[in-house]
Formats: C-alpha cells, sequence, structure tokens
C-alpha cells in the first residue's frame, strides 16, 4: 500500500463540482473520500483529501490552489502554522524553543483551519458541509 498526504485545496463555491471532478478523474479520488469546509464568514470552500505520494510531483500543475496540510482531532494546520502557535504561546521564555518538546493544547483551535500568509498566521473557523 502507498503512502498519501493529507492536502487541502481552496476553491470558490462556484467551482467546486469541477475541481471535485478533477480529483476523480485525474487522481482516481472518489467523491466518499473528499470533505467539504466552509470558511465562516467568507464564499472560500476548502476541501481535504489524501493524495498517493506517486502524485505528488504532479499535483500542483492541476490542482494550483492546494498544499500538504495535517490534521490533529478536528484542527487542520500547516506546519508554519504550528510553528507560529508554538511561538505565540511561548513568547514568555527566554531562548531557543524546543518545538517538538512543546504540547499544544489542541482545544482551543477546535473546527479550525491554521495556516500561514507571508508569515502571517490566520485562524478560520469552519463548518463541514455534506455533500
Amino acid at each position: 500500500m502507498s503512502k498519501k498526504t493529507l492536502m487541502a485545496s481552496f476553491v470558490e463555491r462556484e467551482k467546486l463540482e469541477g475541481l471535485l471532478n478533477k480529483l476523480n478523474e485525474n487522481f482516481g479520488i472518489p467523491k466518499d473520500k473528499i470533505f467539504i469546509y466552509e470558511k465562516i464568514n467568507d464564499n472560500t470552500i476548502i476541501i481535504t483529501f489524501k493524495l498517493k505520494n506517486n502524485h505528488n510531483s504532479h499535483y500542483k500543475y492541476l490542482l494550483p490552489n492546494t498544499i500538504s496540510i495535517h490534521k490533529k482531532g478536528s484542527t487542520y494546520y500547516t506546519i508554519n502554522a504550528l510553528n507560529n502557535i508554538i511561538r505565540l504561546n511561548n513568547k514568555d521564555k527566554i531562548g531557543n524553543i524546543n518545538y517538538k518538546s512543546v504540547k499544544v493544547n489542541w482545544g482551543d483551535y477546535e473546527n479550525q483551519f491554521l495556516i500561514t500568509k507571508k508569515g502571517k498566521l490566520f485562524i478560520y473557523d469552519l463548518k463541514r458541509i455534506f455533500n
């Protein structure tokens, strides 16, 4: 069995069906293996799915608004966002932070997507959409 990477694509609501079809046609991902979320107070849809690692080399061409992500409970995050959270929660500590030893209270980030853009942390509230 080949390894898979958790991915997230960002799409406008009116382009969702086309993206779902593209995932199925190009990567063999059925709709029941794709999870759809809306950013609360926004028209952007975030879909999550697992991509086989042998597809990782060409997904950026077919899926330009797609990134690799991680999940803990109901929280989705990028590594850079996690590092920002750790820095924010440990700003009173002097010296270097051992990022691997820091515990994150994931309950503080339930049903949220943590991402960085140009070094700035963004936290989006998510609501699951059932298709």
